[in-house]
């Protein structure tokens, strides 16, 4: 297994994901009621070369 600097073994890990997932409540939403409501991101900057990280909404 080859690693570069930004990805260690210890990123494969599932929790690596899952620790790179921010989801965030919309500015100006004070009650959400919806998915809608709220803003989800991903760090992907981490991704090696070759992966692609397909985004469906």
């Amino acid at each position: 297994m080859r690693c570069s600097s930004s990805l260690t073994p210890e990123s494969y890990n599932p929790h690596a994901l899952f620790d790179r997932i921010k989801i965030k409540r919309k500015d100006g939403v004070d009650v959400p009621r919806s998915f809608g409501d709220y803003e989800v991101s991903l760090d992907d900057a981490w991704l090696a070369a070759g992966v692609t990280l397909i985004k469906r909404v």
